[in-house]
This record gives C-alpha cells, sequence and structure tokens, in this order.
C-alpha cells in the first residue's frame, strides 16, 4: 500500500514540479504519505522545541552548465519526495543553499525528512 502511495508521490511530483532524477529520496521508515497540500517547513538546524522523528533523506543535486531547475524548484521538489516519505519538514544545512561550494559548478542539498511526535508541536 505505500509503495502505491509513493509511485503516486513520484508521478504527481513530475507533473507539478517537473522534478527530475536530481532529486531522490530514502525511507528509513514506513509511515504513510503526507496529502499534496501538507506544507512542509524547511528549518536549518536540528535543535528544534519540538521532538520529532526522522523519517529518510532527501537530496537534490544541481549542475550550473546545465538546464538544471533553479534553487527554489529543486526545493519544491525536495518537498514533494519527503511528503512520499510521511514527512513535515525537513532540517537542511543552511551551507548546503550557498551553492558551489567547491568551484566546480555542482551543489548538493541534503535534508533530514522529520515528522513531528506531537501533531500539537510545531516550531
Amino acid at each position: 500500500m505505500i509503495l502505491k502511495y509513493l509511485l503516486l508521490a513520484a508521478v504527481l511530483c513530475l507533473l507539478a514540479t517537473g522534478c527530475s532524477q536530481r532529486i531522490r529520496s530514502y525511507s528509513m521508515k514506513d509511515v504513510p504519505a503526507q496529502s499534496e497540500d501538507t506544507e512542509i517547513d524547511l528549518y536549518s538546524t536540528g535543535v528544534l522545541d519540538c521532538p520529532y522523528e526522522i523519517l529518510g533523506t532527501v537530496v537534490a543535486d544541481r549542475h550550473d552548465d546545465d538546464d538544471a531547475e533553479s534553487q527554489e524548484e529543486l526545493l519544491d521538489g525536495m518537498k514533494q519526495h519527503a511528503r512520499g516519505l510521511g514527512g513535515e519538514a525537513i532540517i537542511i544545512n543552511p551551507r548546503d543553499l550557498d551553492g558551489d561550494l567547491a568551484g566546480d559548478g555542482k551543489w548538493q542539498v541534503i535534508g533530514t525528512v522529520i515528522l513531528f511526535a506531537d501533531p500539537g508541536c510545531a516550531p
């Protein structure tokens, strides 16, 4: 059943955001996917006021020399993948958003997909 939701999320991701193989996700827990209208928050630190559980990882790659999506489009694609994993938020290292740190025209954003332990508690 979860596979059905993940496949649906992947198809919707392709249709809605144009995401490609530049975005991939890895699940650590088997939880139901979030609905498409679930807002996914981005955090730049793992120190949050609310307890959470880690559901998986989502990764986006971009090369400056191709027609890759903008950073905002890639983050939207990451949010789609996070919904598919059942997440409510993504924790991203802010240095990942600074772009090409190595000077090779490539950058990678790695996010930890989380689900808050208490539905009433969200920072």
